[in-house]
């Protein structure tokens, strides 16, 4: 799962047993989840606005600016009531704003972002196993299908400096689950829809998601 709006990224591998009752399944055993690092934030724990002057931590960000002035009276000097500003460059050198409150309203929160990421990246990627039990629906007619699950992952294991579990957080939970329903009808022989609806919370990130579509089959 790699979800950028959400900042979402997991992959892993699961390992369960299943006793089936009827039209349920239940189900319980390990999974194990790779995650970047969450919770840690790079910029505010290596610049303090508060005390270093923005400009100051934007030149330590990689990127420079350069003074000008225009010159209204066309004498060629800097007189004090000539307006002036800084233009500003990224740390390759290409121009991205004329003024000081362009940078600042447009550029400077992108660069925070992109300190982050390039910080965390070479954190690399963290490893936790969890307990995981699940339970799951599923009722079928020929022209009507139903299928539910729920699974909760109450308890993890880290195995790198830092995985979520490990993490102190204010507020942190570790009750991880993902619980989804699924309908679909036919409406044809070969025509059909469904409608799938998911609930998840991974590492306190939550994510909703609704789907809507047609079935058709062509054989």
């Amino acid at each position: 799962m790699d979800n950028q709006e959400i900042q979402l990224k997991t992959f892993g591998a699961e390992a369960r047993g299943k006793i089936n009752l009827g039209d349920f399944n239940l189900s319980a055993g390990v999974k194990h989840r790779s995650h970047p690092v969450y919770g840690i934030n790079p910029f505010e724990e290596n610049f303090d606005l508060s005390v270093d002057p923005w400009w100051s931590v934007a030149y330590d960000l990689g990127y420079t600016d350069e003074y000008w002035f225009f010159d209204g009276e066309g004498n060629g000097v800097d007189d004090l009531y000539d307006y002036y500003n800084w233009n500003w460059f990224t740390p390759e050198g290409v121009q991205i704003a004329d003024t000081d409150e362009e940078f600042m309203r447009y550029h400077f929160g992108k660069a925070i972002d992109t300190y982050n990421r390039n910080e965390l990246s070479l954190l690399g990627m963290q490893q936790e196993v969890s307990i995981v039990v699940g339970v799951n629906y599923y009722f079928y007619k020929d022209n009507f299908w139903v299928h539910g699950w729920g699974d909760v992952l109450p308890y993890h294991v880290g195995l790198s400096d830092f995985a979520y579990v490990d993490m102190n957080i204010p507020g942190k939970t570790n009750l991880d689950f993902n619980v989804g329903l699924i309908t679909g009808a036919k409406i044809t022989k070969k025509l059909g829809v469904f409608t799938e609806g998911r609930y998840q919370r991974y590492w306190d990130i939550k994510n909703y998601e609704i789907k809507m579509g047609i079935n058709y089959s062509i054989f």
